[in-house]
Formats: C-alpha cells, sequence, structure tokens
C-alpha cells in the first residue's frame, strides 16, 4: 500500500518567496485554501512517476472540507503562486490539475505522508493567522528533512524566514500541528522566555515528521538552514 507521495519542493531553495508570498490578514483565508489544495492535489492517488491529479472540484471540496467559492479561490492562489498548473474539465467531466516541478534535480522533491496529510490538514482550522502559519509549516519541515531521517532540525529564524510568519504565531501554530498528528515535538523550547535575539535566531528545534516514510527516527545534528539544503530529488 502506497504510504507516501512526491512533493515538489523546488520553492524551498530556488524561489524562497513562494510560501511567504501566501500572505495573512485580509488574505488568510485564500492563502490557506491554496495550501490546503496544494496539498490535497499532492496527497491524492496518481502514479508515482506522474504529478498530473485528475479530480473534480466536489473531490477537492471533500479533500479540503473547503466550500466550492473556496476551492476555486484556492485554486486560482495556487496557480498564482507557480504551484499548480489546472485545466477546467468541460461540462461534467473532472479537471486536470499538476503540480508543477520545473526540475526533479533542481530543488527536487520530498515525500509526503499521505495518511497524515488526509486526516491531519482538516483537523486545522479554517480561519486566522495561525492556521495558515501551521500549514506553512508543515510544508517547510517536509521540504527540509533529510532524505534517510524522519527527524528535521531547523533553526527558528530559518522557520520564519522561510514561511514569513510573524514570532508570535509560531508556538501556537506548531501546537496546531502536533495537535492533528502531523509532528511530534522532541525538544519543546519556551518561545516566550526571555532570551535575546540572537540567541533566538540560533535557536534549534528538532521535529518528528509522522507518517511511514522509509526512513528511520533518529536525531538529526545537521541543521537545515539555507546553507544544507536536502536534495531528496536526486533518490
Amino acid at each position: 500500500m502506497k504510504t507516501w507521495s512526491k512533493l515538489p519542493t523546488f520553492w524551498y531553495a530556488q524561489q524562497p518567496d513562494v510560501i511567504p508570498s501566501f500572505t495573512g490578514g485580509a488574505e488568510a483565508g485564500r492563502s490557506q485554501a491554496g495550501l490546503r489544495v496544494l496539498l490535497a492535489l499532492a496527497a491524492a492517488d496518481r502514479p508515482a512517476s506522474s504529478y498530473a491529479v485528475i479530480a473534480s472540484l466536489t473531490d477537492l471540496e471533500e479533500w479540503t472540507d473547503l466550500s466550492r467559492s473556496m476551492v476555486l479561490a484556492g485554486i486560482r492562489r495556487a496557480v498564482v503562486a507557480g504551484l499548480i498548473t489546472y485545466e477546467p474539465g468541460k461540462q461534467r467531466a473532472k479537471s486536470k490539475f499538476s503540480l508543477i516541478n520545473p526540475s526533479e534535480s533542481a530543488g527536487g522533491w520530498a515525500k509526503l505522508p499521505l495518511e497524515q496529510v488526509r486526516e491531519g490538514t482538516c483537523r486545522i482550522p479554517h480561519r486566522g493567522d495561525v492556521a495558515l502559519t501551521a500549514l506553512k509549516i508543515y510544508l517547510i519541515l517536509i521540504a527540509a528533512r533529510s532524505n534517510d531521517n524522519c527527524v528535521v532540525s531547523l533553526r527558528h529564524e530559518t522557520i520564519r524566514s522561510k514561511t514569513g510568519c510573524q514570532t508570535r504565531h509560531l508556538r501556537a501554530a506548531i501546537s496546531l500541528l502536533a495537535n492533528a498528528g502531523l509532528i511530534h515535538v522532541i525538544n519543546d523550547f519556551d518561545l516566550d522566555e526571555p532570551t535575546s535575539m540572537k540567541a533566538s535566531q540560533y535557536r534549534v528545534q528538532r521535529y518528528l515528521i509522522k507518517g511511514r516514510l522509509d526512513a528511520p527516527r533518529q536525531w538529526n545534528d545537521v541543521v537545515a538552514d539555507d546553507a544544507t539544503i536536502p536534495a531528496q530529488g536526486a533518490k
């Protein structure tokens, strides 16, 4: 039984402005919808060698737990961000979607745990900046994970820069991911404790990505940052 599928991650190193472009505030709803559509399509049944997904808008409503209007808004947002392509189906025919991956070798792809994404993302609230931050952090953790390890180590500053999130949303967003069964926080620092700005930027957190990813759980002493980008697509 298939337990994971490919998620293109060219945006992690090559186009780091893509995920931060999913802004909050008045745009939080559309931004969330775009990321939920992306994750739903990435977790949909499709051939292992293909990034194409044939699905109806009704399918996406079910997969994302969004209304029809928000599904359409999410599709448009993901298309504008350069993450998917969309060919609407004629009359009652299903539509064709494709996850964009400019190059298998440049930026590569990451393993996305199917069961956890299909069930866990719907447990994350559909409104608010914290929930949006949670979706963005999850994508960053998936992209940053080393291929031979289920545990990823990231600096708080890396998460903030890669997601464009506000520090005050970070802790609550990580809690949402843990409560949804998507990650396990191995060592939980108190983000509210007094600390210098420099110490906060270089503090490292370890996260276990839940799901069957054909990789062992072990300590990851390599901190994934701008200088150490894992190349999972080189399998």
